[in-house]
């Protein structure tokens, strides 16, 4: 009944562009989903593992953002298991201006 966790993330940032890096873990079920938004809750995107197949209860993932505005920027995740259990999870970045 426990959702998905972030064992280990790291965020990046150059310029006006920000990658964050995760591992996400599962103790009994498959990862089946991970979607995310950048300051908003209505405009989700999927995200695909970094090996393209949601196939284990262990799993990486790249997310990239370009031409981020000046400022502070929020990046929410939802990370779901093939049983919908379902972890949120949000991370904050600042951009400076050019």
């Amino acid at each position: 009944n426990t959702g998905p966790t972030i064992r280990r993330y790291a965020i990046e940032k150059s310029g006006k562009a920000a990658t964050v890096k995760l591992q996400i873990t599962d103790e009994l079920s498959v990862i089946n989903a991970l979607d995310y938004c950048l300051d908003s809750n209505a405009e989700w995107k999927g995200a695909v593992p970094d090996d393209f197949v949601f196939d284990t209860t262990e799993e990486s993932f790249t997310i990239m953002t370009e031409d981020l505005e000046p400022g502070e920027h929020v990046i929410a995740l939802r990370i779901k298991d093939d049983v919908d259990n379902v972890t949120y999870k949000t991370f904050e970045l600042s951009v400076l201006g050019n």
